[in-house]
């Protein structure tokens, strides 16, 4: 996909695709001003604080109950090269914002060793039953926590731990041969979760993917059968705070070129396998587009569009915990913007 085809995308998100193919293809930025308008509920004031070079989050509307969007932008004083280079090191990307370690490929117990489960979590396992879970696990996850725990002992939380390891491996190289399938079915209420059927339903609402990006719509469907031609890819795992309690990520991460030379356009794709709490299943996609203003070609607009799933946000008491969710899920964007935005110009400036 050339840059021009990716600036045409957020053209026609932005007008409902009233746009010609030739006036998209020469859209500035006013076109993506129109996107966050329409698609964010953006004021003026708004749009020009980004201009400036603040960090604006906003909640983004969803029909589906068991969901919470957010969109996030900032504009960046570098070439998207230069930040795509630097998110490939993840570790160090995200180092302020709690452990996390890249897997490698294919995954090894070496990759886990750092991972370490919250005490809080590691006594929940400990009465934890199929259908009555504090903890996203899967029947076979829970029947093992009871069978090969011996939760009298003192060593009870060693091996906890261990196996908390032993699962997140056995998970991330089944997901790695067989794709969404291997996502499994959660059983920590009396409901089973079909994982795979909450990420495509997350996936359907982020129509945009499917209408203007459908090669990358269709890997992150069909990975690891599809192919995406100049697309990298990892695993990795994470501890984040929503907010809440810490929770324990595994995500898969799709880099996409839009197009060839200088501070080409692109997006991030960052397919969230699996969440120890609360949530089932998420995706965040970030937009590299390029600031068609600027006359030195050296900045862009990071665009994060970011959904989680969950079953606990409805009912009675569900509104209380969805507010938690979407306050936490939009400080942790705003705080992650606002860490990496400083931290690449100051490095991009040093270079």
């Amino acid at each position: 996909m050339s840059a021009a085809r990716y600036v045409t995308l957020v053209a026609l998100l932005a007008t409902g695709g009233a746009l010609s193919r030739a006036a998209a293809a020469h859209a500035q930025t006013e076109e993506l001003h129109n996107f966050l308008r329409t698609r964010a509920g953006f004021s003026e004031a708004e749009l020009e604080a980004v201009d400036h070079g603040s960090v604006v989050v906003k909640t983004l509307h969803t029909s589906a109950e068991s969901e919470v969007a957010l969109l996030g932008v900032a504009l960046f004083r570098a070439s998207t090269e230069f930040f795509l280079g630097m998110y490939q090191d993840i570790e160090r990307f995200e180092s302020g914002l709690g452990p996390l370690k890249k897997v490698s490929d294919p995954p090894r117990p070496e990759d886990l060793e750092a991972l370490v489960l919250p005490d809080k979590d590691v006594a929940a396992l400990a009465t934890c039953r199929i259908g009555k879970c504090d903890l996203k696990l899967g029947e076979e996850g829970i029947t093992r926590f009871q069978t090969e725990v011996d939760w009298t002992s003192p060593q009870a939380s060693q091996q906890a731990q261990s196996l908390v390891r032993d699962l997140a491996l056995k998970f991330l190289t089944a997901y790695r041969q067989g794709g969404n399938q291997a996502l499994g079915i959660r059983r920590d209420n009396k409901r089973p979760t079909l994982v795979r059927e909450q990420f495509e339903g997350l996936l359907e609402n982020s129509d945009y993917i499917l209408t203007y990006v459908p090669e990358l719509h269709r890997y992150l469907l069909e990975y690891p059968r599809a192919e995406l031609s100049g697309a990298t890819d990892f695993l990795y795992w994470a501890i984040n705070d929503f907010g809440l309690d810490p929770v324990v990520r595994l995500s898969h991460v799709t880099i996409y070129s839009l197009g060839e030379g200088q501070n080409s356009s692109a997006v991030i794709a960052s397919k969230q396998l699996y969440f120890s709490r609360l949530f089932y299943t998420g995706l965040d996609l970030r937009f590299l587009v390029r600031n068609q203003n600027d006359p030195n070609d050296e900045s862009f607009y990071l665009v994060t569009v970011s959904r989680l799933r969950s079953d606990e946000l409805g009912g009675l008491f569900g509104g209380v915990l969805r507010k938690a969710a979407e306050e936490g899920a939009r400080d942790g964007l705003q705080r992650y913007l606002e860490v990496s935005k400083p931290a690449i110009e100051s490095y991009y400036r040093a270079r």
